[in-house]
């Protein structure tokens, strides 16, 4: 069922025009964060930049999914978006031991330069 006036094969031609300029804009949005993972001077701006290189990841392949009617493809971007959650709380826990190490290394110094 299409709106009054579109034909099948507008709609198709409209839908190829859609997806192609979605994956322009992601590709430019993949260059944009390569950049900023090589230019961002904290580690937080370089873990922003994986979440959305990963994001960027899983749009490319819905449409190319799309483009190509290969909807197993779906299925693998439907499992890395899941898996997609893991890596900053992975990276928050990991962050949040180092720096309680720094704290407790930095206490023991300041304790053994009192002593002394």
């Amino acid at each position: 069922m299409t709106a009054v006036g579109v034909t099948d094969a507008m709609a198709t031609i409209w839908l190829a025009y859609a997806i192609n300029a979605g994956l322009v804009l992601l590709l430019l949005g993949a260059l944009l964060t390569l950049w900023r993972a090589m230019r961002g001077p904290l580690r937080s701006d370089r873990l922003i930049a994986l979440v959305h290189s990963w994001l960027v990841g899983i749009g490319l392949i819905i449409l190319l999914a799309l483009r190509s009617h290969s909807w197993r493809a779906l299925d693998l971007a439907l499992a890395l978006a899941l898996l997609g959650g893991i890596v900053p709380l992975a990276w928050s826990w990991a962050n949040r031991n180092a720096a309680k190490e720094r704290q407790d290394n930095s206490n023991s110094e300041a304790r053994h330069v009192d002593a002394h």
